[in-house]
């Protein structure tokens, strides 16, 4: 089979170390697996995360490979069950100061809109040892893109290199037969011609409805299957939302704009996407006009501040069922610079004059269940160097009041930013991954009874319900 030219993306040897020891873990423990595709240079470069099938009845075994993979450092911070029996596992560890995610998709099963395409046994069919590891045939390869891409409804022009070149690897005879049967007879000689002439493009949305047919026709009750479970996974989804929940509080001038621009740099690999918001999330897609010296402003009155404070937990509700947690549900990492809590700190700059219990009893109000509070805090001389409106005593009180918030809430870290940048940044992105591993732990005690203990692992370890978490 010739080397088929992929863009590839190098990563570090330690990343290349992790890929390396995987591998070598799956086929220890007996796991059945296959590279899907985007194998070319692994274990040292990748093309984006590492897609693999593993076999059904292997699936559980899973679990001994992770928790060897954790006793070198390599800990499971998040998995995501994306569709059926499809689920992506990120794990990370830091190197030094350096962080690290690297994503495994493993699947058992080719779930795509609403449609089972193939089950992880005939995609195993025919895998082949390369350097090391399990690569799937490149049959296999040729009509999984086939259908991924179509399903899509889009296809890049490296992906179609790559198509044409699988295609001379199989034969012509290969190729027409899968797509015969893909897309049905009249429709696969078309198709090996477009892939020739590299303008498949402009055919995949009939291509499209014509594969749902053939699918459907095959194996009707695979409709069904599909969603009956894909119904379960989302209500399991909204229950346990694998997205996170940031808030990063503190003084004008400590330096949360810098800091969550890095963090958020470095978890960007374990979330489907990035939200920030400022003190609440709305809908509109303008970002606010900035208050200019906000704590210049008078106070309102009591009765006033009062009435604003009821207000804004309606507001913070709305917000968080409308906004916020679609986005959890949807494993987004949410960023908030500011929370209803900065108020309880801080209630000069939101001019709030009311009673400081009402804003004790309120905080229980709002809707806070698996967030994660990273308190900023640096001495006053640094942070009135960088903004002047507060005088030092003011930043002083304001520092202090962080700091009390900060002990008696019980997710929350306090993180120092006047030292380095990059000290910072591994102190917030540590305070990050301890959560999630705390996070995963109370999810699936049976799992952190079994890493705290790896050589009685648990037969009864529900993998499927761990996954929807």
């Amino acid at each position: 089979m010739v080397s088929r030219s992929v863009a590839i993306t190098p990563v570090s040897p330690v990343v290349g170390t992790f890929v390396r020891l995987l591998f070598s873990s799956l086929e220890d423990v007996g796991i059945r697996y296959c590279v899907l595709h985007g194998w070319e240079g692994l274990p040292w470069t990748v093309s984006s995360d590492l897609d693999l099938v593993v076999h059904p009845d292997d699936f559980q075994k899973l679990r001994i490979v992770f928790l060897k993979l954790a006793t070198f450092g390599y800990r499971w911070i998040q998995c995501r069950n994306y569709a059926g029996y499809g689920y992506r596992f990120d794990f990370a560890w830091f190197e030094g100061k350096q962080f690290h995610i690297v994503g495994v998709d493993c699947i058992s099963e080719y779930r795509y809109a609403g449609l089972i395409l193939a089950s992880g046994e005939n995609l195993l069919k025919g895998r082949r040892l390369h350097n090391g590891f399990w690569i799937a045939a490149p049959d296999t390869v040729f009509a999984y893109l086939l259908m991924k891409k179509t399903l899509k409804g889009s296809i890049s022009t490296s992906q179609l290199l790559e198509l044409r070149e699988i295609s001379s690897d199989i034969g012509e005879a290969r190729s027409l037969a899968i797509a015969c049967e893909t897309f049905g007879g009249e429709n696969g000689p078309l198709v090996i011609t477009a892939i020739a002439d590299q303008r498949l493009q402009s055919m995949l949305p009939a291509l499209r409805g014509q594969l749902r047919r053939n699918s459907l026709r095959r194996n009707p009750w695979s409709f069904v299957r599909y969603h009956g479970a894909e119904k379960l996974r989302l209500i399991n989804r909204w229950i346990h939302p694998t997205g996170l929940f940031l808030i990063a509080l503190g003084p004008d001038g400590v330096g949360k704009s810098t800091l969550l621009a890095s963090v958020v740099d470095n978890l960007r690999p374990a979330f489907r996407g990035v939200y920030f918001f400022h003190y609440r999330a709305t809908f509109s897609k303008k970002p606010g006009v900035p208050v200019e010296n906000p704590h210049a402003r008078e106070p309102r009155g009591p009765v006033l501040s009062a009435a604003r404070a009821l207000l804004l937990v309606f507001q913070f509700w709305v917000s968080y069922l409308a906004i916020v947690r679609p986005k959890l549900g949807r494993s987004g990492l949410v960023v908030f610079d500011r929370y209803f809590h900065d108020l309880l700190v801080d209630q000069r700059r939101y001019r709030y004059s009311g009673p400081k219990w009402l804003l004790r009893l309120l905080l229980k109000l709002i809707p806070t269940k698996d967030v994660l509070l990273l308190v900023l805090d640096a001495d006053e001389a640094v942070i009135h160097a960088r903004k002047q409106e507060v005088s030092l005593e003011q930043l002083r009180t304001l520092r202090n009041g962080y700091n009390q918030l900060a002990v008696n809430t019980k997710c929350a870290s306090l993180i120092r930013t006047d030292n380095s940048v990059e000290d910072a940044v591994a102190q917030a992105t540590e305070a990050v991954y301890e959560h999630l591993l705390r996070r995963w732990h109370s999810r699936c005690p049976q799992w952190a009874a079994s890493e705290s203990s790896p050589t009685r692992v648990s037969e009864n370890i529900s993998f499927e319900k761990a996954g929807r978490a």
